[in-house]
């Protein structure tokens, strides 16, 4: 059996960090994006650099996310251009949110 030694030492942590408990992290890691508004080269460079007609094609025309993707234009999470050249936008967290969700519905192949 090996030998365990129990030592305490102090560390110090400089003035410009703070310790916080990973669940705080995660929190504020989860609430970076909310209130923040993306457009379509936000959303691509998210998904890895993805175009944006895969990106249609994929995720906001997929059949089996056509419910889903409903209630985000409803509520204004997800807001399609109007015309030809119209801007596309995102609201960031809601969007990773419905990513998320439906991540096994998508086709990433």
């Amino acid at each position: 059996m090996p030998q365990v030694l129990k030592v305490t030492m102090p560390v110090q942590i400089p003035d410009d960090y703070k310790l916080i408990e990973k669940s705080e992290y995660d929190d504020l890691k989860a609430s970076e994006d909310r209130g923040r508004l993306w457009k379509t080269d936000d959303l691509r460079r998210w998904l890895g650099g993805r175009s944006f007609d895969w990106i249609k094609e994929r995720i906001l025309y997929n059949p089996r996310l056509s419910k889903d993707y409903q209630n985000m234009k409803k509520n204004k999470f997800i807001i399609e251009a109007k015309g030809k050249g119209g801007r596309w936008s995102f609201k960031a967290g809601e969007t990773k949110e419905f990513i998320e969700r439906n991540w096994n519905l998508i086709n990433w192949g």
